[in-house]
């Protein structure tokens, strides 16, 4: 029996019949679309979910996780294969008749090479490690920049100073730990980039292109207000 014609499991938690734009029982599973780099498609998924159901469908509020590399079994030969499968960028976060239809109408992806698994870890590694450290250092020149406001206290002065010098001691250290990140995240081939980045930026402008990448895509992407964007 080929994929293509490989039995589906039963419909009943598919969005209703009478919001389908086509009998969905009588279309051939397709094969899940792949970016240049070989990676899931997902919006690429979405814009087909919505085409199979009517705009006037209302997904239902329970969310629930969805790993976009499937099945499960094929993804334990190898740490790297599980980790790559759990990686948050690669989990959704959807309601759960779009995470029905999802499996209903797309075959697994094709499983990325080993390679490229390895390559995706060490870019949301770098990523995040970029954007925490960045987040950090930002928080913490805030923080000194309060302490040493006009509001500075002088009858508090030695304490308030030694909270300054641990600011400044903090800054430092994720400074280093930034500048570490950057040199790896440099060392990235472009397929590996998850947030494009210019180093000549200032700190809050690198911390948002990589809070997109790293935070808002983490721990699941929430693809419901994709899905119901008309």
């Amino acid at each position: 029996m080929s994929k293509q014609t490989k039995p589906r499991k039963s419909f009943c938690h598919l969005p209703p019949r009478e919001f389908w734009t086509s009998d969905l029982t009588k279309i051939e599973k397709s094969d899940t679309p792949l970016n240049e780099r070989g990676l899931v498609d997902t919006f690429a998924v979405v814009s087909m979910l919505r085409s199979y159901i009517s705009p006037e469908h209302r997904w239902v509020q329970f969310k629930d996780r969805h790993h976009e590399y499937y099945n499960e079994e094929d993804y334990q030969g190898s740490a790297l294969e599980r980790r790559f499968r759990s990686l948050p960028i690669n989990i959704d976060r959807m309601p759960r008749d779009a995470h029905e239809l999802w499996h209903f109408m797309f075959l697994p992806p094709v499983k990325p090479d080993a390679e490229l698994m390895r390559l995706m870890n060490e870019a949301y590694d770098v990523t995040t490690g970029l954007f925490r450290d960045a987040r950090e250092v930002i928080r913490l020149q805030r923080h000194r920049e309060r302490l040493l406001s006009q509001s500075f206290r002088v009858e508090r002065g030695h304490r308030e100073f030694r909270s300054v010098a641990s600011r400044e001691r903090g800054i430092d250290f994720h400074r280093r730990r930034f500048e570490a990140h950057l040199a790896r995240y440099e060392a990235l081939p472009p397929e590996g980039v998850l947030a494009e980045v210019d180093v000549a930026d200032e700190l809050p402008s690198i911390a948002r292109k990589l809070g997109g990448a790293a935070v808002i895509r983490s721990p699941m992407r929430n693809l419901s207000s994709a899905l119901q964007t008309a």
